[in-house]
């Protein structure tokens, strides 16, 4: 039987968890009603359905991590390493909102490396693949992740960010939201795109160069929010104007969720890795 305390924690996840869940079914079908207009390609409902089972494992993950990982860390800092902590404080409206542009610019800079790992190193891209396996890129493409994916972005980018800004959960959630509709809309399956300012913010157009299938736009355009880092390190291509390029990986299709969610192990402890300094390219 479980204590009372067990069960309010319990209570604490299945909230979180449905919450999330909730608001993510209604920005994908939004975003699915939003693509019609300038359609890429047409829908493929089939790969739709299997990036929504996907989602129901990834959440469980990224719920367990946001109201468990997240603030055991941020306690653990807090008592052995309490100057080490929320370096960046939150003052008034201006050093906020200068605090917000900060804090999206590092949380995209420790991102594009984590990302750019993802594609050099095999053992990493075993992890990511199954993101990059999307033959038709849409709103619920954002999410097809692979759980463990999560645990990587909790040491690489999460962490360093605790360590860096201090402000209240609401500023914290606001943040989170704000990148994560960002991405909702970098992945859909629609014919956006910046044209002379690519260089500024990601766009449809310059993220699906990042999913492209084709062989000159291999390991580029890293960045979620600011294709800056990728002109700073050499990674950025600017969207060609009207071209569209098939997204995937050649020669790999996830044919079942239970394959993908085993495929990292099996590659890990089984069958060698594949191998190649780009991940994306070595199939």
């Amino acid at each position: 039987m479980y204590s009372l305390g067990q069960m309010n924690d319990l209570m604490i996840l299945a909230t979180a968890y449905g919450q999330a869940l909730g608001f993510t079914l209604i920005v994908y079908a939004a975003g699915l009603a939003l693509e019609r207009i300038r359609p890429v390609e047409p829908v493929n409902w089939r790969g739709v359905l299997f990036n929504l089972r996907t989602l129901l494992i990834f959440q469980i993950v990224a719920t367990l991590l946001a109201v468990i990982a997240q603030p055991a860390v941020r306690r653990l800092l807090q008592d052995h390493a309490p100057g080490w902590i929320g370096l960046i404080k939150v003052g008034s409206l201006g050093e906020s909102t200068l605090l917000l542009i900060g804090y999206l610019c590092l949380y995209d800079f420790f991102y594009y490396w984590l990302h750019r790992a993802q594609h050099a190193y095999p053992w990493l891209w075993a992890t990511h693949r199954l993101h990059h396996t999307e033959t038709n890129l849409n709103v619920t493409s954002t999410l097809r992740l692979h759980w463990l994916e999560e645990l990587f972005k909790l040491a690489v980018v999460i962490l360093p960010m605790l360590v860096l800004f201090d402000g209240p959960p609401a500023a914290a959630g606001l943040f989170a939201g704000a990148i994560r509709f960002w991405l909702f809309f970098i992945h859909m399956n629609a014919r956006i795109s910046f044209g002379p300012l690519s260089w500024a913010m990601t766009s449809p157009a310059a993220h699906r160069i990042h999913h492209s299938i084709e062989q000159r736009d291999r390991d580029r355009n890293f960045a979620a929010l600011f294709p800056v880092w990728d002109v700073l390190f050499g990674t950025y291509v600017r969207p060609r104007p009207g071209e569209w390029p098939r997204t995937g990986v050649e020669g790999v299709a996830e044919t079942t969720l239970w394959n993908a969610m085993r495929a990292p192990f099996a590659e890990w402890f089984g069958k060698p890795a594949p191998a190649g300094g780009s991940g994306q390219s070595s199939y």
